[in-house]
């Protein structure tokens, strides 16, 4: 007669399942764990509780960027902000900018500090809406010493049209720009163009550890 024994100690793998992947919702993440049992020489897995990492949100409007590195970066409109696959649980700094407006050049060496300071909750996205093409940029991106993501305004996707109906900012005019968003993905405050308020952005990071 088999016997069937329980296995000692839990699983430590688990599975990621998304859920209701239809459109118009990004997929709900649950966390499955496991118990082995041991059916004569064979482990099965046998699965004992479920967590919801992730509940699905619904949203609006869907793009995707590329940086000028060549990542592509799915973008998700909420009802309350943004939703970057990716970078989930983290504070992220919207930027809109041009390459030659002096006040932009400014604010390069705050961003890399932000950056270098939260390296695991903050993430830096920026646009560059003068026009300058994708190659130009990622250049420009090297020689002003700029450690955070950047895209050329082709490679934009709707990300500009986004920043807009939250704020009712439009390009050219006006940079730079900044939106800060909460680890939740909410929209929180937006800073019109000026020169990089830095001590006023940290402030503002501190609270929303």
């Amino acid at each position: 007669m088999k016997r069937l024994l329980l296995s000692i100690g839990l699983a430590l793998c688990s599975l990621n399942v998304a859920l209701f992947a239809q459109s118009g919702v990004i997929p709900a993440v649950v966390q499955t764990q496991y118990a082995f049992i041991s059916l004569d020489d064979m482990f099965v897995p046998l699965p004992y509780a479920e967590k919801v990492i992730k509940p699905a949100i619904p949203y609006e409007d869907n793009t995707t960027v590329t940086t000028v590195e060549g990542k592509k970066i799915a973008i998700y409109k909420t009802q309350n902000g943004l939703y970057i696959e990716g970078e989930e649980n983290k504070i992220v700094l919207l930027e809109m900018y041009g390459y030659s407006c002096p006040h932009c050049q400014d604010a390069i060496p705050g961003y890399n500090e932000f950056k270098a300071k939260y390296p695991k909750d903050v993430y830096i996205l920026t646009v560059e809406v003068y026009g300058l093409d994708n190659a130009s940029l990622k250049q420009y991106a090297q020689d002003r010493g700029m450690t955070y993501d950047t895209v050329a305004m082709e490679n934009a996707g709707k990300l500009i049209d986004f920043f807009g109906q939250f704020t009712g900012w439009t390009p050219p005019v006006g940079v730079p720009a900044l939106l800060v968003f909460s680890k939740d993905g909410d929209r929180i405050k937006y800073y019109y163009p000026q020169d990089l308020p830095k001590d006023d952005v940290d402030a503002l990071i501190q609270s929303l550890l």
